[in-house]
């Protein structure tokens, strides 16, 4: 393996930020590349562990083209540009060494399979600067405002019920849906707060203290998320049952939370609630 192309890869990522780099591991490993790269992989590495993963797990050509794809994917244009026009010289290097046979000069290149394109039900797609600059210009009084990338700080709340006291209540499966919610709120640039597993109060707690999160004042935007089983304007905590049917978060107390009086920090921003509340087999309610 060539250190050049090793130091090249390196040298892109450490120009990511934090954010940038947790988007790039999570399009890395759903993305739909052959042969995959897991989760558990990418799991606690910094820069220089996926630079090896990478470099280790394809060619050096294949490393290059995924790599440049998902900086185009996550819009890390200067880092891409950076890949594309200062590097070209290196890149063209490595690209001609993995197409040429220096033994046999009649050996054709050897089939490298294109770079796969994002998986659509698991990447974010973004639109193109074209569009919406032309939507900006049509409706952008109807549009809310959206802060500059580099001064917001966007905050989701998480909340899943899996666990309940019940074990007839066990939402099987629910953690990957929140695994799904919890990559696609980091691809909108949110800093995810997550919950598991809590009471009524809990749950209740859980979003005061999210709506008083100083960092709103700094965001355009914030969604909370709760998903758990529920009833009629009612969100289940993990105790609930016949001998605890107050256990039990009230929808309305979500609205109270984020309102002005008690969450001024975002005013006039959108607030996105999302409730995945199942009712078991009580089809009456």
């Amino acid at each position: 393996m060539s250190r050049c192309a090793r130091d090249l890869l390196l040298e892109l990522l450490e120009d990511l930020d934090s954010d940038q780099f947790d988007r790039f591991t999570d399009i890395l490993t759903y993305s739909g590349l052959e042969p995959p790269v897991r989760p558990g992989e990418v799991e606690g590495r910094g820069r220089g562990g996926i630079t090896c993963l990478l470099i280790e797990r394809f060619t050096e050509k294949r490393a290059l083209e995924i790599t440049l794809q998902i900086l185009r994917d996550i819009r890390a244009n200067q880092t891409a540009r950076h890949m594309e026009e200062g590097c070209t010289d290196l890149v063209h290097a490595v690209l001609q060494s993995q197409t040429e046979s220096p033994n046999d000069p009649q050996t054709p290149p050897p089939e490298v399979p294109p770079t796969s394109p994002p998986n659509p039900n698991s990447t974010l797609i973004h639109c193109s600067q074209q569009f919406q600059e032309e939507l900006l210009k049509e409706k952008g009084n109807e549009i809310y405002h959206v802060l500059d990338k580099g001064v917001r700080k966007r905050l989701a709340l998480l909340i899943n019920n899996v666990e309940f006291d019940r074990e007839n209540m066990r939402r099987k499966g629910a953690q990957k849906d929140e695994e799904n919610m919890e990559k696609l709120l980091r691809a909108l640039d949110y800093h995810v707060i997550k919950h598991s597993n809590l009471s009524g109060r809990e749950m209740d707690e859980a979003i005061r203290s999210f709506a008083g999160r100083s960092e709103h004042a700094k965001s355009d935007s914030t969604f909370v998320v709760i998903m758990s089983h529920g009833q009629r304007d009612k969100i289940l905590g993990i105790h609930h049952g016949p001998d605890n049917p107050d256990d039990f978060l009230p929808v309305d107390n979500i609205f109270t939370h984020l309102n002005t009086a008690n969450c001024p920090a975002l005013l006039n921003k959108p607030k996105v609630i999302l409730i995945q509340a199942c009712r078991g087999g009580d089809e009456a309610v």
